[in-house]
């Protein structure tokens, strides 16, 4: 990840209290497209700790233009997955975020339930349905991920060809990994000076 006018932070929960701190305005990590991207598949999981200042209640944390998107509005998270049929999942998370706390959270898309998923400390926050996962088999319908070759950006969105972050979001963030499965069902392992720990 590329960082453009953010910081390191002592904030962190994990690996001895490191997170990347962004502020407001043009703030933000860029993860840029590869090859092996191209191949990620129908099913998502973003892992994410976060850390929201006192002005982070509403901003776009992580996106991807035209594939996936994790926001606050209001206070609540806001997980919003785009599929290949042109249809996006939203789901609302039940719980709001306070400044000055710590979440560990995943997202998660499974193509052949339709289901996007909120989850906090790996416990289940809230769900939605895609309008079409009552079909038979999910790839012909279009529920798999919708392929992107934009960058990832944190801290903020961006449109493809452009420079300039919109919807920033200000907080740290630590302990990010995607995955091109979607692991609803499994333990998180975040770690704590190098030892796991599951959550």
């Amino acid at each position: 990840m590329s960082l453009v006018n953010a910081s390191w932070s002592t904030a962190g929960k994990y690996r001895a209290g490191g997170a990347i701190s962004f502020g407001s305005g043009q703030s933000y990590g860029e993860a840029k497209h590869t090859v092996i991207w191209d191949k990620w598949g129908p099913d998502i999981t973003l892992g994410i700790t976060l850390h929201p200042s006192e002005d982070a209640s509403n901003g776009v944390i992580v996106s991807r233009a035209g594939s996936f998107q994790l926001a606050i509005a209001a206070g609540k998270l806001v997980w919003s997955v785009t599929t290949a049929g042109g249809q996006t999942v939203n789901v609302t998370s039940t719980r709001s975020l306070a400044a000055g706390e710590c979440y560990t959270l995943k997202l998660t898309y499974k193509s052949t339930t339709g289901q996007a998923k909120i989850l906090f400390e790996n416990q289940l926050d809230a769900s939605a349905l895609h309008p079409m996962a009552a079909a038979v088999s999910a790839q012909p319908y279009g529920l798999g991920l919708a392929p992107s070759t934009s960058s990832v950006i944190f801290g903020g969105s961006m449109a493809p060809g452009e420079a300039s972050l919109q919807h920033s979001w200000t907080g740290a963030m630590e302990e990010i990994y995607l995955k091109n499965v979607s692991t609803e069902d499994r333990e998180v392992y975040i770690c704590k000076h190098n030892s796991p720990l599951p959550l």
